[in-house]
């Protein structure tokens, strides 16, 4: 008998949990990962004050704007200090597009100083491509940034790096990436976790 499938949100907090334990195996024993979702923690401020209260450290809220993100994760690191990174998450659906992908860079440039994102795709289970041909192809020709510096207003010293990748997640079952490194993205969660580990 097939599954019932749920909504989006129904699956955050498992998405939340994977997370947690694909990146801290990926970052190793010297870094700890905590992710919030917006079910239990509405906003990103709400998000980080919850990553900042599990990881032990004072909570980085004020520094981040009342947007409706899906997930945020942090990474905290053996000086105590974290990076965030945010999840846009779409489905369950058979793929993913430019539009969502564009969500996800205007969710990054909202939040500013969150330099990673992943667009993430719920699927009933893998197909051949999580991607539309229209970002697929746009991927290929290699016109799609995946990572990119800002300067605001031109200043040099407002500069902003981000990086993203796209992933999906087969319900209860694993994470796995879309290989994006033709146009910088992450593709792996080494790759990921090559970010936090500066």
């Amino acid at each position: 008998m097939p599954r019932e499938r749920g909504k989006e949100t129904d699956y955050y907090g498992r998405i939340c949990q994977k997370i947690e334990l694909h990146l801290s195996t990926a970052v190793g024993a010297d870094f700890r990962v905590a992710a919030a979702d917006n079910t239990t923690f509405p906003t990103l401020k709400d998000q980080v004050a919850n990553i900042c209260s599990r990881l032990g450290v004072k909570s980085l809220s004020n520094q981040f704007p009342h947007i409706r993100t899906d997930i945020c994760f942090g990474v905290l690191d053996r000086s105590n200090n974290v990076k965030f990174g945010i999840i846009e998450v779409k489905g369950p659906a058979k793929t993913v597009g430019l539009a969502e992908f564009s969500q996800l860079i205007g969710y990054l440039q909202v939040a500013q100083t969150i330099e990673v994102g992943l667009l993430l795709l719920i699927v009933d289970q893998p197909p051949p491509s999580i991607l539309t041909a229209d970002l697929s192809a746009v991927i290929n020709t290699g016109r799609l940034a995946a990572k990119w510096t800002v300067l605001l207003g031109g200043d040099e010293n407002r500069r902003l790096n981000y990086e993203t990748g796209i992933c999906s997640y087969e319900i209860d079952g694993s994470i796995d990436f879309v290989n994006t490194s033709g146009i910088d993205g992450f593709s792996s969660w080494i790759g990921l976790a090559e970010f936090f580990r500066g």
